[in-house]
Order: C-alpha cells, then sequence, then structure tokens
C-alpha cells in the first residue's frame, strides 16, 4: 500500500481518477462500511495497485521444482528434478510484454490489456500450485484501505521521482526509511 500511495503522490492525474471513482463508490459518507460490490467496482484503483506492484514487486523470486523435461524450444530443455529461479523483477519489466516497461502506465492492466497476454506474465501473488491463497484478501483490503485514504486526503511525495527512493529486500521489497508523504484533507465542495 506504501508503494501505491508514492505513485498516487506522485501523478496527479491517477490521483484524480482514483479520487473519482472512490468519490463514486463511497459517495459523500468517507464513514461508509464499503460492500463486496463496491470493492469490485474500484476498479481503476485496482489497475493502480497491479501497475505498482509490477514496477515494484512485492517479492524477489518465485521458486518451481521442474517434474518433467521441459522442452523451451530452440533446443532449450530444463531436465526434470530442477529447480528453476523466475526473477519476478526481470519478468515484470519484460518489454517484450511491457513496452516502456519503466513508466507508470495503469492502463496496462485494464481487463482488454491483461486479456492480451500470457496469464503468467504477472505474478505479485505467485500462481498455480503455489498461488497466494490471501491474495483476494489482500487486495480487497488494499482497495479499501487505499480509496478511503484517497477519498479523505490529497496525497503529496516530496521527492521529485519514484527512483529517488532507496528499495530493500528482505523477504519482500519495502521502501528503506519507510514511505514519506504528506497527507492533507480534501475540503468539501458545495456547489452552489
Amino acid at each position: 500500500m506504501g508503494s501505491t500511495l508514492l505513485y498516487i503522490a506522485k501523478f496527479p492525474e491517477v490521483q484524480r481518477k482514483v479520487y473519482e471513482e472512490a468519490k463514486r463508490v463511497i459517495g459523500d459518507d468517507s464513514e461508509r462500511k464499503l460492500s463486496v460490490d463496491d470493492v469490485s467496482r474500484l476498479t481503476y484503483l485496482e489497475m493502480v495497485i497491479n501497475e505498482t506492484m509490477r514496477l515494484i514487486t512485492p517479492g524477489t523470486v518465485n521458486n518451481r521444482y521442474v517434474g518433467e523435461d521441459l522442452d523451451l524450444g530452440d533446443g532449450l530443455i530444463i531436465p526434470k528434478d530442477t529447480s528453476v529461479f523466475v526473477q519476478l523483477h526481470l519478468l515484470h519489466r519484460n518489454p517484450d510484454v511491457y513496452p516502456n516497461p519503466g513508466e507508470f502506465v495503469p492502463e496496462r492492466f485494464s481487463r482488454e490489456n491483461i486479456d492480451k497476454r500470457h496469464r503468467y506474465s504477472f505474478l505479485p501473488f505467485s500462481k498455480g500450485p503455489r498461488d497466494c491463497i490471501g491474495k483476494r484478501y489482500v487486495m480487497m483490503e488494499m482497495k479499501v484501505a487505499l480509496a478511503k485514504i484517497v477519498h479523505k486526503y490529497e496525497i503529496f511525495s516530496s521527492l521529485a521521482h519514484i527512483d529517488d527512493y532507496d528499495f530493500e529486500f528482505c523477504p519482500f521489497v519495502r521502501v528503506k526509511g519507510g514511505v514519506k508523504i504528506r497527507l492533507e484533507g480534501r475540503r468539501s465542495q458545495v456547489e452552489i
């Protein structure tokens, strides 16, 4: 969530779209509890979260055990009983899958763009037999918390660019020293 707040702070147009979507779903009562249906309507926010996880992947590697010879084509074979480690950072920045991979483009995760990619081209929670059993809960939790924050506050960061942050790799990737953002309460707009 912290990394997503950084991207929302750095891209005012993204923040505006997230706010407008949160305002449509939440309404005027920022204390209102969101239903599962409400959360499912936060589609742009989910694109922003996914694009953040593509650029700052929470995990660093995904390992798999090859149960039978795997032919990759062009004479490349991964033999049975081999452990394979997938570098998620490299996978998520593959320019053949994600043109201009260093740019923050939430629309990469629109339904139509997701459908054009291989289902294993984005693995923030893994996939297959080792798929994270809590991924739906985590995504719902992030969407609710972020929608509530953006609904109530404008988000700012004093750093000029995301790359100005220093990241560390402990079991997961995180911002060294914590996320530095500033929140300012949104003023209610009264129409006359």
